[in-house]
């Protein structure tokens, strides 16, 4: 977030950028942030809610979800915000939970890492990120959730499920 001239570089491309905020970031330094790719053009912009530090960090979980943020960020921009619960907790067990909460505060959408190592034989171990990588099953509990909600109020959240699961055979 603080590397100028990539941020001035990517307001050039008009390509789409994925702004995670600093685990110790403001939420005024994070639309600032926003603001330094926006100044060159480019409006293609997502915010990305990962969680910030705090004393208690890894005791339990990696960072703090900070769900406030999310309405606050609303109030301030247009700009789309999406949660990372899986980075934000660190482990898998508690990324379902996380995921319903962001749903429920207003994220735009989510970002999750998925993995079918353990539950399908010939997976291997996700080189990075395992410990906080759910199963299939568990992202389909999500996007249930999602759906469900989204069936019974008036937010627009939209579902879209990318990338390939490793299958074995």
């Amino acid at each position: 977030m603080q590397n100028y001239p990539l941020l001035v570089e990517a307001g050039r491309s008009g390509k789409p950028v994925l702004l995670k905020r600093g685990m110790a970031a403001s939420l005024c330094e994070w639309l600032g942030t926003a603001e330094y790719i926006a100044n060159e053009g480019n409006l293609k912009i997502v915010l990305c809610e990962r969680g910030i530090k705090t004393h208690a960090g890894s005791e339990y979980s990696r960072y703090l979800l900070d769900l406030n943020v999310i309405q606050a960020a609303h109030e301030e921009t247009f700009l789309p915000i999406i949660v990372d619960p899986s980075h934000a907790t660190g482990v898998a067990a508690a990324v379902e939970s996380a995921s319903r909460a962001a749903i429920e505060f207003g994220s735009d959408g989510l970002i999750i890492e998925v993995s079918n190592y353990g539950a399908e034989a010939g997976v291997p171990r996700p080189l990075c990120d395992a410990d906080q990588a759910i199963s299939s099953a568990t992202l389909s509990r999500i996007v249930r959730f999602i759906l469900d909600r989204r069936s019974t109020s008036d937010d627009d959240i939209a579902v879209t499920v990318t990338g390939s699961l490793a299958r074995s055979g």
